[in-house]
């Protein structure tokens, strides 16, 4: 790459077709995401040869986004500049991403020689993202997500398909209150909770691409949970927390847990964050219907709704998974490319199994149970669920059990809740997991 790039991204496009739709909306998200974007918005004359300032931007340029619209091949400007991007990607080694906006690619290919040639080396190297995409948000915050890949090291890998995320992560940018805050001095803690699957670390990353370049340092730390019951395991989420911060090399250590603690925030449940000064909690919403199907189809089908053939079993699935993200990649994944046979008897199968890496993934939020509280669990599940929640506590606690203690601890844990009528309720998928131990 030419040591002179002054632009992150160039973006390539017909005006008459996308300008007001969707670049204008990609171009805002870029910009959004910190990336210094290079729009051709100059109003050329047909006939008319683009100038070498507009060709230097191509070669001073990062990473050239080429959105092959109906009349994309119809401007003779747009065709200087793909033989300029494909010249950069040659011999500058210029990363290069097609988008393909309502038109098919055997469309594209064959209207002119130099540009079915462009476009068939193209394809060979970018085959996963010459696709169709028709759901502007969704496949907006992919290319923003290729393209934060690429270009910046710090960027945290999301999701494939970031179907929902930009509405929740939202919301949670509101509980922040980051166009309030006394840079100075001002600490805000947001606590994301809710049960197993809901999409709490997905969407706590989107938060963190999208905010951590307004501060001089930022950390993220993941799977803290698991790593801090490791030997020592404390202690190198403390240095690499410093090290983040306060933008060390790396080769400074701490002691013991007890020299780093103030900077450190370890947590389960809400119950283990009562002491801190948590300013808001967040509680994820499940996907919708519309999200779930979209969601669902990305992994099942690689487009934004089900093959004709498979709209009601889809919907089934969808049905089925309750409006959590995780249950709808899994199964996503494992119905792609099967037959509508195959997708029959998985059905049929989960009626009565769940699925194993469903099960697995929801069971980390029970394997932390002591013995009482996960018998509780299970009883409230294949027995108490929907009762008022004082008949099954009288029960319980004529056989020895605590439960008014324990369906505290469960339900500040996510696992189960109580409505308004003070009956207990669960998440079908809870149960199911809950019935699947027992059996």
């Amino acid at each position: 790459m030419a040591a002179s790039c002054i632009y992150d991204v160039f973006l390539s496009f017909s005006g008459i077709d996308t300008r007001k739709k969707f670049t204008a909306h990609l171009l805002a998200a870029l910009d959004r995401h910190g990336f210094y974007t290079f729009r051709d918005d100059t109003k050329l004359k047909r006939g008319e040869e683009i100038g070498p300032g507009l060709l230097k931007a191509i070669e001073q340029s990062k990473v050239s986004i080429i959105i092959f619209s109906e009349n994309y091949a119809a401007s003779r400007w747009c065709l200087d500049e793909l033989v300029t991007i494909m010249d950069c990607k040659r011999t500058l080694n210029q990363i290069v991403i097609p988008i393909f906006y309502d038109v098919q690619p055997s469309e594209v290919r064959s209207p002119m020689g130099c540009y079915a040639k462009a476009f068939a080396n193209h394809e060979k190297q970018f085959e996963e993202t010459v696709k169709i995409w028709r759901c502007e948000s969704t496949f907006i915050e992919i290319v923003v997500g290729v393209v934060a890949k690429k270009l910046n090291p710090t960027w945290l890998s999301v999701a494939d398909y970031p179907v929902g995320i930009e509405y929740r992560v939202e919301k949670l940018n509101y509980f922040l209150h980051l166009d309030s805050m006394d840079s100075n001095s001002d600490v805000r803690i947001v606590a994301i909770w809710g049960i197993g699957g809901i999409g709490k670390t997905t969407i706590a990353k989107a938060l963190y691409n999208d905010i951590h370049k307004k501060f001089e340092s930022s950390s993220f730390l993941a799977n803290v949970g698991q790593t801090s019951m490791q030997p020592n395991g404390l202690v190198e989420l403390q240095e690499k927390l410093l090290c983040d911060i306060l933008l060390m090399d790396g080769n400074q250590r701490i002691r013991s847990q007890d020299c780093g603690i103030e900077i450190i925030i370890t947590t389960r449940d809400l119950s283990s964050i009562s002491s801190l000064e948590v300013d808001e909690v967040y509680i994820p919403e499940e996907l919708n219907n519309e999200e779930s199907l979209r969601l669902f189809s990305w992994h099942a089908f690689k487009r934004y709704r089900p093959l004709q053939d498979y709209e009601i079993l889809s919907e089934k699935v969808v049905s089925y998974a309750k409006g959590l993200p995780l249950v709808l990649e899994i199964l996503g994944a494992s119905l792609l490319n099967r037959t509508i046979a195959e997708w029959k008897s998985e059905l049929k199968k989960l009626r009565k199994i769940p699925h194993t890496d469903v099960q697995r993934k929801l069971s980390l939020s029970v394997n932390s149970l002591d013995d009482e509280q996960k018998g509780l669990f299970l009883d409230i599940a294949c027995f108490f669920v929907g009762m008022d929640k004082d008949f099954p506590i009288k029960i319980l606690e004529g056989c020895g059990f605590f439960p008014e203690s324990g369906i505290g601890v469960l339900s500040r844990r996510g696992l189960v809740s109580i409505d308004v009528l003070n009956r207990l309720t669960m998440h079908d998928l809870i149960q199911d997991m809950a019935r699947e131990i027992v059996r």
